[in-house]
């Protein structure tokens, strides 16, 4: 009985080398279990691999979805090898083994992998940016097929008042959501300038670099307004409806990203009655972050202001709870 298992543990051994989905079916069993593990005992950790970054559960699902694309054709390959049967040619194998692969992916939950490109030391060109790579699970595809959103920012902080004029806008976040597959990229400019100031320049970035990001921001904030992906951008077309949904969905609550100038005159004039109507509330319709600088200065509204103009009872509530 023991001799006859042990043949029988040799001769899959022997029919699983000729099989080339061994290691694939190897190494995602053995990443699979070490998940499977982590998890029970650590919890959804954060993982990195150099620039690239992911949680437990993300590596889980990776694995996963690799072995239950390759383990029933290597397992069928390798039975038929042992019975002395035809296997199929390895080209019916892989296509086989990539529409599993497809197929798993697609019945996957979401499942992300961040990658991340940033320099801060730089004397002329300083970034930081985020790029994440979604798997959407079937049920996100169904209820947001689709969905395309910008998300802008203002660069000057309390911290940069004295060397970025207050009007400087640029990208913060651009979201672009398909059906299964998504993007996320984030452009932090504002941390990398911040890391890179050194006392020499008085707390400042390196001039070069500081120019650059100016420059790079007065090019790509006003084109991706023009794109029309923003909440700015259905404000300066007077759609309030679509302004405030775009305002729900993004991720980090932002201020009105545009000049009183930018504003459509009947919605500013509706802005201005509100707050005269309510003087006490200025601190929850403007931003604290405006700073005079030779440049001017940018009254920095907040969505609140735009809902309670326009008496969005919902919108007030939500709002309200953000802060």
């Amino acid at each position: 009985m023991t001799n006859n298992s042990n043949i029988e543990a040799h001769n899959w051994r022997s029919a699983s080398k000729l099989s080339m989905f061994r290691w694939p079916v190897t190494f995602s069993f053995a990443g699979t279990v070490v998940c499977l593990l982590n998890l029970a005992t650590s919890g959804n950790k954060g993982l990195s691999i150099g620039p690239i970054s992911f949680r437990l559960f993300d590596a889980l699902c990776i694995f996963s979805c690799v072995l239950i694309a390759t383990f029933p054709i290597w397992y069928y390959t390798t039975s038929r090898r042992i019975g002395n049967k035809p296997t199929p040619p390895k080209v019916k194998q892989a296509l086989i083994c990539f529409g599993s692969l497809i197929l798993a992916l697609l019945m996957a939950p979401r499942f992300e992998i961040e990658h991340r490109d940033y320099e801060t030391q730089s004397q002329d060109n300083v970034r930081d940016f985020t790029t994440i790579f979604i798997k959407r699970s079937f049920l996100e595809t169904i209820q947001v097929p689709k969905l395309a959103l910008d998300e802008l920012t203002w660069l000057q902080s309390n911290y940069s008042a004295d060397y970025i004029p207050a009007a400087v806008f640029c990208p913060r976040r651009s979201t672009r959501l398909y059906p299964f597959i998504g993007t996320v990229h984030e452009d932090h400019l504002a941390n990398a300038l911040a890391a890179g100031a050194r006392e020499e320049d008085e707390g400042r970035p390196p001039a070069a670099a500081l120019a650059n990001g100016i420059a790079r921001c007065n090019q790509e904030g006003p084109a991706m307004l023009a794109r029309g992906y923003t909440k700015e951008s259905s404000l300066l077309r007077g759609d309030i409806d679509q302004f405030f949904e775009r305002n729900a969905l993004e991720v980090s609550p932002t201020s009105i990203v545009l000049s009183d100038a930018q504003i459509p005159p009947a919605i500013m004039a509706k802005i201005e009655l509100t707050l005269t109507k309510n003087p006490d509330q200025h601190f929850y319709y403007i931003e604290d972050t405006n700073f005079d600088t030779a440049k001017g200065q940018v009254r920095r509204f907040t969505p609140l202001v735009l809902a309670e103009a326009f008496g969005r009872s919902d919108d007030i509530a939500r709002l309200r709870k953000r802060e």
